[in-house]
């Protein structure tokens, strides 16, 4: 059976009875994540007014058997942040539907401590007033309180690594980061808090890198996500060389890098990407194939590492 495509929703569900590449557009999920709803999860909304609201933001640790071992040498201890709906602390018989939410890879690419979803969650006011950006609680709280979706739990977790990007794909590098979403952090979360644990009341959704990673996931683990919605997913192309020159001369710097603690931002990014799409066990220090050479100081392709991306 093949997929039918509807233009009447964004929203996507994964086809349980076609193959794991078929995605399938929906006009009406079971978990309401409407349209409105999405856009509103984009931090990049404006939102000036107050909201006095009742759910609840909790911080976790669970352990990742999916991580163990990485050669990056990140913990597979991982924190995530989880919101509550207002009615979970007070209706004890209540079982609700589950949106885990992948953050992208720019913001605080050079503090190694910086955590996306720590950010996503929380408001943030600029002191000129211009700009307030409003985090996934208040969103939440006031949809809910809106009408506009259901109560459900949103789970934000910490998708960067040593080299800030995880890109959530299995890696012998960085680690299984595409099965430490779909099975371990699913799993936690589905023994720790009171989810409905069907597929179709779980759903994926992420922006940049984590809108990447939902398209992948989604296909990967259908028997996990009923439902996926990807918001300006990055990390998309990679067929053609480097055209401009500030391309060409961030490839130059992280292909003369020796050290780690010297990587800019930029650097980092592309170890990062390198590690999830073409990693090299066997290739120290930093155990990757890089997808460009240096000639006598000239930027060259490698082909057969460029077709792994």
């Amino acid at each position: 059976m093949g997929c039918e495509r509807r233009k009447t929703s964004p929203i996507i569900r994964s086809g349980k009875r076609n193959n794991k590449d078929c995605l399938e557009k929906m006009t009406a999920p079971n978990l309401m994540l409407r349209n409105r709803f999405f856009g509103l999860l984009i931090i990049l909304a404006t939102v000036t007014t107050g909201f006095a609201g009742s759910g609840t933001v909790v911080k976790e640790q669970f352990h990742s058997k999916a991580l163990e071992g990485n050669l990056l040498g990140d913990s597979p201890k991982r924190n995530v942040i989880v919101y509550l709906p207002p009615s979970y602390r007070t209706n004890k018989k209540k079982h609700y539907p589950v949106v885990y939410l992948l953050h992208g890879n720019s913001a605080g690419i050079s503090n190694p401590n910086y955590n996306p979803a720590v950010s996503w969650a929380a408001d943030v006011n600029q002191p000129s007033g211009k700009y307030n950006q409003r985090g996934v609680k208040t969103i939440m709280d006031s949809s809910i309180q809106n009408g506009d979706v259901k109560e459900m739990i949103v789970v934000m977790p910490n998708g960067r690594n040593k080299y800030r990007g995880s890109h959530y794909v299995n890696s012998p590098v960085s680690g299984n980061w595409g099965d430490h979403i779909a099975r371990d952090l699913v799993s936690f979360i589905d023994s720790k808090f009171r989810t409905l644990k069907s597929r179709d009341s779980r759903a994926l959704a992420g922006y940049s890198m984590g809108g990447r990673g939902t398209l992948i996931l989604g296909m990967k683990y259908p028997d996990v996500f009923g439902s996926i919605y990807a918001m300006s997913s990055g990390t998309m192309n990679f067929e053609n060389t480097p055209v401009s020159q500030k391309e060409t001369d961030e490839w130059k710097k992280v292909l003369s890098l020796k050290d780690f603690e010297k990587a800019d931002a930029r650097s980092v990014r592309l170890l990062g990407m390198s590690a999830a799409f073409s990693p090299n066990p066997e290739n120290k220090p930093f155990f990757v194939d890089f997808q460009y050479r240096l000639e006598e100081g000239q930027l060259k392709p490698n082909p057969d590492v460029q077709k792994r991306w």
